[in-house]
């Protein structure tokens, strides 16, 4: 496909790593690659698999911290893009998504609790403890 177009192609589909990047662009000989559902819940996975392709090296996943401080920050934007329960539902799937993608199948009461909550005060509690505290000490 690349040598039959003068446009750039993109490699895309179970990109989820840095060595499945490699391996794409490798096979392909395409410019780039795209991520799609390797993303949910890992908004930061593209930047590191773009310094892992240019520096070598693996995907190094953000700490904690700045996870929940990602997340907080996109759970108030979409409150303030989409108002009352309307905003709570559109990001109850980037909440469980990340949580899914943190914590995993363990997690999945805790998730299921959280994404039931109303109030936005409740959720960003709900959500601090969870990241702060670890799975063991929220599960308790």
């Amino acid at each position: 496909m690349v040598e039959a177009v003068s446009i750039p192609v993109i490699a895309n589909g179970d990109i989820a790593t840095a060595a499945d990047a490699r391996r794409a662009l490798e096979l392909s000989g395409a410019a780039g690659v795209m991520i799609g559902r390797a993303a949910q819940g890992k908004p930061w996975l593209p930047a590191a698999i773009e310094r892992a392709l240019k520096h070598g090296g693996e995907v190094v996943p953000p700490p904690r911290a700045r996870l929940l401080q990602s997340l907080l920050a996109l759970y108030d934007d979409t409150l303030d893009v989409y108002d009352g329960k309307l905003g709570i539902r559109i990001a109850r799937k980037h909440i469980a998504w990340m949580i899914d993608a943190e914590l995993g199948a363990d997690a999945r009461e805790l998730r299921k609790r959280i994404c039931m909550l109303e109030d936005p005060h409740l959720v960003r509690e709900a959500l601090i403890q969870l990241f702060d505290d670890g799975l063991d000490r929220a599960a308790a």
